[in-house]
């Protein structure tokens, strides 16, 4: 009930891209409840007497897809980014609390151009000496 019912907002894009803390969670609470559906599927296929009105392919059916979905959670394990968070650098090389990276906020951007092309202009030119 647990994969079925949360499972299928997984994959809503509007729901992962507004909420990623509900999609993270949720994932958290359906991948080992989707593992545990598909491997016990998967051991009453094998452990439990099946009636004889059913064939092999029935049996062969139910290991498929039991298979599928058991690989397809793995692999969805496999594909979710770690969450390391590692300093950009050494606590010892701390910038300070004044430093800043990147210009001034004040400025705008139209400024900051204006400026950029007024350090690649030339104070004296050889023209202006004629």
């Amino acid at each position: 009930m647990v994969f079925c019912g949360l499972g299928a907002f997984q994959f809503l894009r509007g729901l992962r891209d507004r909420h990623p803390r509900y999609h993270r969670i949720a994932g958290r609470i359906v991948l080992p409840a989707g593992l545990a559906m598909a491997l016990s599927g998967l051991w009453m296929t094998q452990m439990y007497d099946f009636v004889p009105e059913q064939s092999w392919p029935v049996r062969a059916v139910r290991l498929l897809f039991g298979s599928a979905t058991a690989v397809g959670l793995v692999l969805a394990l496999a594909a979710m980014p770690p969450r390391t968070f590692k300093p950009a650098w050494p606590r010892s090389c701390s910038p300070g609390p004044f430093a800043r990276a990147g210009p001034s906020p004040s400025r705008k951007p139209q400024q900051l151009r204006m400026l950029k092309k007024m350090q690649r202009q030339p104070r004296w030119s050889s023209q202006a000496a004629i």
